[in-house]
């Protein structure tokens, strides 16, 4: 069983005439054409029939709908940590400043 549409190329006989180089072209291009609308037919219907990818996993890590949550959840991760260090940062301020104001009462 193979996944190519491709027709196994065939020896060519003494009745067949050599192709010219704008048949070859035309030849190429439609192969090419098939095997694109075959990988379109696998990466996109995929869902459907389960051509690809063959695991659960991969295909709902390939799925948009978990791209965007993947997303959602890093942006929140990197808020949530951004607010911290905000609040790591005032508590340090408020510290030193407690620190110096207690100095200078002891000093002055």
């Amino acid at each position: 069983m193979t996944d190519s549409i491709i027709p196994e190329a065939q020896p060519e006989t003494a009745a067949d005439a050599p192709k010219t180089l704008a048949e070859k072209r035309l030849d190429l291009c439609l192969r090419l054409q098939l095997n694109r609308r075959l990988l379109e037919h696998k990466l996109i219907d995929s869902e459907q029939e389960a051509h690809f990818p063959r695991s659960a996993t991969m295909r709902f890590l390939s799925r948009q709908s978990t791209h965007q949550l993947i997303k959602k959840a890093a942006n929140a991760a990197l808020g949530i940590q951004t607010l911290k260090s905000i609040h790591y940062g005032y508590s340090l301020v408020k510290f030193i400043r407690h620190a110096f104001s207690s100095h200078k009462k002891v000093t002055g």
